[in-house]
């Protein structure tokens, strides 16, 4: 029932409460695919952000201990581990749709007119063009993380190597920049800013004197008053 040290949240080698985050969020986009309009209210878009906001905080979290741990981030191996969690799988089931695509004998969802999108992973970017249920209503935000786990490790731990400042700098303009970029990109940069949210969150808990501010909000009073403004916000805020 009490809250962690500093010393303690350093030590932790795996956070079951986000477990429950991603359970929660999970349902969400099952709901809001699925559910139809009955079940518009709880938001799947938030389901999809909690994804993102945890996908920047594990991220950076894991890099910095490793970086204070060994003096330096191996991208190398950071970047092995991201293609055979991903890549895999997904190129399974991007060959099973094409296939099909193909044995159908007809541009459904225009697949392989838009093959070069879901190769590179810019899903994200194909818009209404891709009608496939799979490759853009579920598969862009992929080419949204996988552009993350691209550039961010760069500026972070490469460019900004053991230089925790340059590393807050580099990740406030970057949610300054997907901000400014909304109307250019339709709205899809607020992504990059939401997963940036993450990062940036594990920043401030990787230091000392940010912990420590941002300590009383782990409590559990504080835990549930989060419940009940989420609940509010999805039962009176209308989602898109």
């Amino acid at each position: 029932m009490r809250t962690l040290s500093h010393a303690e949240f350093l030590a932790m080698r795996r956070f079951p409460g986000l477990d429950g985050l991603r359970a929660i969020a999970a349902v969400l986009v099952i709901i809001v695919h699925y559910g139809g309009p009955r079940w518009a209210w709880l938001s799947g878009w938030a389901g999809v952000h909690i994804f993102f906001v945890l996908t920047g905080f594990l991220i950076t979290t894991l890099a910095l201990r490793e970086e204070e741990r060994r003096g330096k981030v191996s991208l190398r191996s950071f970047y092995i581990r991201r293609v055979f969690r991903i890549m895999p799988v997904y190129f399974v089931v991007l060959g099973i749709i094409v296939a099909l695509d193909v044995l159908r004998r007809e541009p459904a969802g225009n697949v392989r007119a838009l093959w070069l999108y879901y190769v590179t992973f810019n899903n994200d970017i194909t818009g209404d063009r891709g009608q496939s249920i799979f490759l853009y209503g579920h598969s862009w935000t992929l080419g949204i993380e996988q552009k993350f786990y691209l550039v961010w490790p760069l500026l972070a731990f490469l460019i900004a190597a053991m230089a925790f400042g340059r590393k807050i700098a580099i990740a406030l303009a970057g949610m300054a920049a997907a901000l400014l970029l909304i109307p250019v990109t339709s709205g899809s940069s607020v992504h990059y800013f939401v997963i940036l949210v993450g990062c940036l969150l594990a920043l401030v808990m990787h230091s000392p004197k940010g912990y420590a501010v941002l300590r009383p909000l782990t409590s559990v009073p504080v835990g549930l008053a989060v419940v009940a403004l989420w609940v509010v916000a999805h039962l009176y805020i209308p989602w898109g």
